[in-house]
Protein backbone atom coordinates (compact mmCIF):
# COMPACT_ATOMS: atom_id res chain seq x y z
CA UNK A 1 0.00 0.00 0.00
CA UNK A 2 1.04 3.59 -0.54
CA UNK A 3 2.45 5.50 2.40
CA UNK A 4 -0.26 7.68 4.06
CA UNK A 5 0.07 11.45 4.15
CA UNK A 6 0.93 13.14 7.45
CA UNK A 7 -2.71 14.08 8.07
CA UNK A 8 -3.94 10.56 7.23
CA UNK A 9 -1.27 8.98 9.45
CA UNK A 10 -2.19 11.22 12.41
CA UNK A 11 -5.89 10.38 12.02
CA UNK A 12 -5.11 6.64 11.75
CA UNK A 13 -3.22 6.90 15.02
CA UNK A 14 -6.12 8.84 16.54
CA UNK A 15 -8.58 6.14 15.46
CA UNK A 16 -6.50 3.49 17.21
CA UNK A 17 -5.99 5.47 20.41
CA UNK A 18 -9.44 7.10 20.69
CA UNK A 19 -11.83 4.54 19.21
CA UNK A 20 -14.82 5.57 21.33
CA UNK A 21 -14.45 9.28 20.50
CA UNK A 22 -14.08 8.53 16.79
CA UNK A 23 -17.17 6.31 16.98
CA UNK A 24 -19.06 9.23 18.58
CA UNK A 25 -18.08 11.44 15.65
CA UNK A 26 -19.27 8.88 13.10
CA UNK A 27 -22.57 8.49 14.97
CA UNK A 28 -22.96 12.28 15.06
CA UNK A 29 -22.35 12.36 11.31
CA UNK A 30 -25.06 9.78 10.78
CA UNK A 31 -27.51 11.87 12.83
CA UNK A 32 -26.51 14.96 10.86
CA UNK A 33 -27.23 13.21 7.54
CA UNK A 34 -30.65 12.14 8.78
CA UNK A 35 -31.39 15.66 10.01
CA UNK A 36 -30.38 17.14 6.65
CA UNK A 37 -32.65 14.70 4.83
CA UNK A 38 -35.54 15.46 7.20
CA UNK A 39 -35.06 19.21 6.73
CA UNK A 40 -35.26 18.87 2.96
CA UNK A 41 -38.48 16.95 3.51
CA UNK A 42 -40.00 19.72 5.61
CA UNK A 43 -38.68 18.73 9.04
CA UNK A 44 -37.56 20.95 11.91
CA UNK A 45 -34.32 22.90 11.61
CA UNK A 46 -33.62 22.63 15.34
CA UNK A 47 -32.62 18.98 15.02
CA UNK A 48 -30.19 19.85 12.22
CA UNK A 49 -28.67 22.68 14.26
CA UNK A 50 -28.17 20.38 17.24
CA UNK A 51 -26.61 17.58 15.17
CA UNK A 52 -24.36 20.02 13.31
CA UNK A 53 -23.18 21.63 16.55
CA UNK A 54 -22.26 18.24 18.02
CA UNK A 55 -20.44 17.23 14.83
CA UNK A 56 -18.48 20.51 14.71
CA UNK A 57 -17.51 20.21 18.37
CA UNK A 58 -16.24 16.64 17.95
CA UNK A 59 -14.38 17.56 14.76
CA UNK A 60 -12.65 20.45 16.52
CA UNK A 61 -11.64 18.34 19.51
CA UNK A 62 -10.42 15.37 17.48
CA UNK A 63 -8.56 17.56 14.98
CA UNK A 64 -6.67 19.13 17.88
CA UNK A 65 -5.85 15.70 19.30
CA UNK A 66 -4.63 14.44 15.92
CA UNK A 67 -2.48 17.56 15.49
CA UNK A 68 -0.92 16.83 18.89
CA UNK A 69 -0.14 13.28 17.79
CA UNK A 70 1.56 14.63 14.65
CA UNK A 71 3.57 17.10 16.73
CA UNK A 72 4.69 14.36 19.13
CA UNK A 73 5.96 12.36 16.16
CA UNK A 74 7.98 15.35 14.92
CA UNK A 75 5.69 16.04 11.95
CA UNK A 76 4.83 19.58 13.09
CA UNK A 77 1.39 21.04 13.69
CA UNK A 78 0.79 23.85 11.19
CA UNK A 79 -2.54 25.55 10.55
CA UNK A 80 -2.61 23.91 7.11
CA UNK A 81 -2.29 20.48 8.73
CA UNK A 82 -5.08 21.24 11.21
CA UNK A 83 -7.34 22.31 8.33
CA UNK A 84 -6.63 19.03 6.53
CA UNK A 85 -7.44 17.12 9.71
CA UNK A 86 -10.71 19.00 10.18
CA UNK A 87 -11.70 18.55 6.52
CA UNK A 88 -11.05 14.80 6.66
CA UNK A 89 -13.00 14.40 9.90
CA UNK A 90 -15.93 16.29 8.35
CA UNK A 91 -15.67 13.97 5.33
CA UNK A 92 -15.74 10.91 7.60
CA UNK A 93 -18.88 12.22 9.28
CA UNK A 94 -20.49 12.81 5.88
CA UNK A 95 -19.35 9.81 3.85
CA UNK A 96 -19.70 6.14 4.84
CA UNK A 97 -16.67 5.04 2.81
CA UNK A 98 -14.38 7.60 4.47
CA UNK A 99 -15.94 6.71 7.83
CA UNK A 100 -15.00 3.06 7.28
CA UNK A 101 -11.42 3.95 6.40
CA UNK A 102 -11.09 6.16 9.49
CA UNK A 103 -12.66 3.62 11.83
CA UNK A 104 -10.25 0.95 10.53
CA UNK A 105 -7.28 3.33 10.78
CA UNK A 106 -6.51 2.90 7.08
CA UNK A 107 -6.71 6.39 5.61
CA UNK A 108 -4.13 7.06 2.91
CA UNK A 109 -4.81 10.74 2.23
CA UNK A 110 -6.81 13.65 3.51
CA UNK A 111 -10.41 13.96 2.22
CA UNK A 112 -13.08 16.63 1.89
CA UNK A 113 -16.83 16.38 2.35
CA UNK A 114 -18.72 16.99 -0.89
CA UNK A 115 -22.34 17.32 -1.95
CA UNK A 116 -25.35 17.79 0.29
CA UNK A 117 -23.87 15.63 3.04
CA UNK A 118 -20.94 18.01 3.28
CA UNK A 119 -23.09 21.05 4.04
CA UNK A 120 -23.07 22.57 7.49
CA UNK A 121 -26.32 23.32 9.27
CA UNK A 122 -26.07 26.99 8.32
CA UNK A 123 -25.62 26.09 4.64
CA UNK A 124 -28.82 24.08 4.27
CA UNK A 125 -31.65 26.27 2.96
CA UNK A 126 -34.86 26.66 4.89
CA UNK A 127 -37.68 24.60 3.39
CA UNK A 128 -40.37 26.66 1.62
CA UNK A 129 -43.12 27.56 4.07
CA UNK A 130 -45.97 27.92 1.58
CA UNK A 131 -45.55 24.77 -0.50
CA UNK A 132 -47.76 21.71 0.15
CA UNK A 133 -46.11 19.09 2.34
CA UNK A 134 -46.38 16.36 -0.28
CA UNK A 135 -44.52 18.48 -2.83
CA UNK A 136 -41.84 19.38 -0.29
CA UNK A 137 -41.12 15.72 0.49
CA UNK A 138 -40.22 14.86 -3.09
CA UNK A 139 -36.62 16.20 -2.89
CA UNK A 140 -36.09 14.14 0.27
CA UNK A 141 -37.19 10.96 -1.51
CA UNK A 142 -34.94 11.77 -4.44
CA UNK A 143 -32.09 12.53 -2.02
CA UNK A 144 -32.53 9.19 -0.24
CA UNK A 145 -32.73 7.35 -3.57
CA UNK A 146 -29.54 9.02 -4.80
CA UNK A 147 -27.84 8.25 -1.49
CA UNK A 148 -28.93 4.60 -1.76
CA UNK A 149 -27.69 4.37 -5.36
CA UNK A 150 -24.41 6.02 -4.40
CA UNK A 151 -23.92 3.54 -1.56
CA UNK A 152 -24.66 0.63 -3.92
CA UNK A 153 -22.27 2.02 -6.53
CA UNK A 154 -19.49 2.37 -3.98
CA UNK A 155 -20.12 -1.18 -2.75
CA UNK A 156 -19.90 -2.41 -6.35
CA UNK A 157 -16.74 -0.35 -6.83
CA UNK A 158 -15.10 -1.87 -3.75
CA UNK A 159 -16.11 -5.39 -4.87
CA UNK A 160 -14.75 -4.76 -8.37
CA UNK A 161 -11.51 -3.43 -6.89
CA UNK A 162 -11.17 -6.53 -4.71
CA UNK A 163 -11.80 -8.79 -7.73
CA UNK A 164 -9.24 -6.85 -9.78
CA UNK A 165 -6.63 -7.11 -7.03
CA UNK A 166 -7.34 -10.85 -6.62
CA UNK A 167 -7.02 -11.36 -10.38
CA UNK A 168 -3.79 -9.37 -10.46
CA UNK A 169 -2.32 -11.50 -7.66
CA UNK A 170 -3.42 -14.71 -9.43
CA UNK A 171 -1.94 -13.44 -12.69
CA UNK A 172 1.33 -12.59 -10.95
CA UNK A 173 1.49 -16.07 -9.40
CA UNK A 174 0.76 -17.63 -12.78
CA UNK A 175 3.52 -15.55 -14.39
CA UNK A 176 5.91 -16.60 -11.64
CA UNK A 177 5.00 -20.26 -12.15
CA UNK A 178 5.37 -19.87 -15.93
CA UNK A 179 8.77 -18.24 -15.48
CA UNK A 180 9.88 -21.06 -13.16
CA UNK A 181 8.60 -23.66 -15.62
CA UNK A 182 10.44 -21.92 -18.47
CA UNK A 183 13.63 -21.95 -16.43
CA UNK A 184 13.21 -25.65 -15.64
CA UNK A 185 12.55 -26.37 -19.32
CA UNK A 186 15.67 -24.45 -20.35
CA UNK A 187 17.71 -26.33 -17.75
CA UNK A 188 16.32 -29.67 -18.94
CA UNK A 189 17.13 -28.81 -22.55
CA UNK A 190 20.67 -27.84 -21.60
CA UNK A 191 21.04 -31.10 -19.69
CA UNK A 192 19.67 -33.00 -22.69
CA UNK A 193 22.17 -31.33 -25.01
CA UNK A 194 25.04 -32.01 -22.61
CA UNK A 195 24.00 -35.66 -22.30
CA UNK A 196 23.78 -36.00 -26.09
CA UNK A 197 27.27 -34.51 -26.45
CA UNK A 198 28.63 -36.88 -23.79
CA UNK A 199 26.95 -39.83 -25.53
CA UNK A 200 28.50 -38.94 -28.88
CA UNK A 201 31.93 -38.63 -27.26
CA UNK A 202 31.50 -41.99 -25.47
CA UNK A 203 30.39 -43.70 -28.67
CA UNK A 204 33.35 -42.27 -30.61
CA UNK A 205 35.77 -43.41 -27.92
CA UNK A 206 34.23 -46.88 -27.90
CA UNK A 207 34.56 -47.17 -31.67
CA UNK A 208 38.20 -46.04 -31.53
CA UNK A 209 39.03 -48.56 -28.82
CA UNK A 210 37.26 -51.32 -30.75
CA UNK A 211 39.37 -50.59 -33.84
CA UNK A 212 42.58 -50.60 -31.81
CA UNK A 213 41.61 -53.92 -30.24
CA UNK A 214 40.91 -55.43 -33.70
CA UNK A 215 44.33 -54.30 -34.90
CA UNK A 216 46.06 -55.92 -31.93
CA UNK A 217 44.27 -59.20 -32.61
Amino acid sequence: MRKPTTAAWALNQLARRRRKDVARLLEAGERLRRAQADLLGGGERAELNSAAAEERELVGTLAGDAAAIAAEAGAGSSEALVEKLRATLHAAAADEEVAGELAAGRLLREREAVGVLGLSAASVPEPPAERPRKAVRRPAREFRELERRLKAARTAEREARRRKETAERASARARDRAAEAAERLDAARREEEAAATALEAAEAQARQLARELDELR
